[in-house]
C-alpha cells in the first residue's frame, strides 16, 4: 500500500506573466542611476529595488538585527521581510562585518547595520518579484572577494597629468570594453558620492575617462 501524494501544480501562465511584468518594469521604471552594467549585464542597485518595491506595492520591514563580536571583528546580521499585496512573503538575511570598511567609510555600528539591512532588503524584494536576481552591490562585492583589486587597477593603462594625478580611457580605441575598467567603473558607481577609495587613492569618472589621484 502506498500513500497518495498531493502535488500542487504551479500556475505557469501566472508565473510567466509576473516575470514579464518584472522585466518590463525594469526597462520602463529604472533609469541609469538605478542600475549598473557589468560585462554586458544590467544589475539593479539599491535605489532600483526600492522603486520596484513601491511599484509592486510591496511592504518591507527589518524584523530582527543580531550583533556579534568574533576575533575582534564586529558582525551584524539583519533579517528582512518583504510582503506582497497577495500575502506572499519573502524573508532573507543580510550580514556585514567591520572588516569590510576602509578609507573614508568608518566601521561604525550604524554603517555596519545599514549595509547588513540593505543586503537583506534587496534579497527579500528580489526573491519576491525578481526570481532571486543578484543586486548590483552584492555582485560587486562578490567580484571584490575573487579579484585582487590592487592588481586589477595596476593592469589598467594609466596616463599621467601634470599635477601627478592619473587618467585612463574607459573604452578601447575600437569602442570595445576593458574588463578591468568595467569592474572599476562599477565600484565607482556604487561607492558613496561615486568616489571609490582604495589604497589611499580616490577613483572617479566622467564616463569618458577614469580619474585616479591621492585621496584628499
Amino acid at each position: 500500500m502506498t500513500d497518495d501524494i498531493a502535488v500542487v501544480m504551479p500556475n505557469v501562465a501566472q508565473a510567466v506573466e509576473s516575470m514579464q511584468a518584472f522585466q518590463q518594469l525594469k526597462t520602463r521604471l529604472l533609469d541609469d542611476n538605478d542600475t549598473v552594467t557589468i560585462s554586458g549585464k544590467r544589475y539593479i542597485k539599491r535605489s532600483g529595488w526600492r522603486k520596484i518595491a513601491l511599484a509592486f506595492n510591496i511592504s518591507v520591514e527589518i524584523t530582527s538585527i543580531e550583533h556579534e563580536t568574533r576575533d575582534g571583528i564586529y558582525i551584524v546580521r539583519a533579517r528582512a521581510k518583504a510582503t506582497a499585496p497577495s500575502g506572499r512573503v519573502s524573508e532573507e538575511i543580510g550580514a556585514c562585518d567591520s572588516s569590510e570598511f576602509s578609507g573614508a567609510i568608518a566601521a561604525t555600528v550604524h554603517n555596519i547595520e545599514t549595509k547588513a539591512a540593505t543586503r537583506a532588503i534587496n534579497r527579500a524584494i528580489s526573491n519576491l518579484v525578481g526570481g532571486g536576481e543578484v543586486s548590483a552591490e552584492e555582485f560587486i562585492e562578490q567580484r571584490q572577494e575573487t579579484d585582487d583589486i590592487g592588481e586589477m587597477i595596476n593592469r589598467i593603462k594609466w596616463n599621467k597629468n601634470n599635477d601627478g594625478s592619473l587618467w585612463a580611457y574607459t573604452l578601447n580605441k575600437d569602442g570595445s570594453k576593458i574588463p578591468e575598467v568595467e569592474t572599476l567603473l562599477a565600484l565607482i558607481e556604487t561607492a558613496p558620492d561615486k568616489k571609490y577609495i582604495h589604497g589611499g587613492e580616490e577613483f572617479t569618472t566622467d564616463n569618458k575617462y577614469l580619474r585616479r589621484r591621492a585621496k584628499q
